[in-house]
């Protein structure tokens, strides 16, 4: 699948970055514009918009945020 592969680039950027401490910003910002485009695509196929799915995906990340502030106050 074009997204693993793509990802796969993406990480082994990061893994330049831990193990050198440098890494290519340019290449990096390429291959997340192609990540973005394979997920959108998938996006696409689930029959959803990607703003649908990033919108539920928001909300999932702020209620753990919240309930981990919550239990953090306890």
């Amino acid at each position: 699948m074009g997204i693993t592969s793509e990802a796969g680039e993406v990480a082994a950027e990061v893994k330049k970055l831990l193990r050198d401490g440098t890494w290519d910003a340019e290449r990096v910002a390429e291959e997340l514009g192609d990540v973005i485009y394979h997920w959108s695509r998938l996006a696409a196929a689930t029959g959803r918009k990607p703003s649908e799915i990033l919108a539920a995906s928001r909300a999932k990340i702020d209620a753990k945020v919240n309930a981990k502030a919550w239990a953090d106050q306890s």
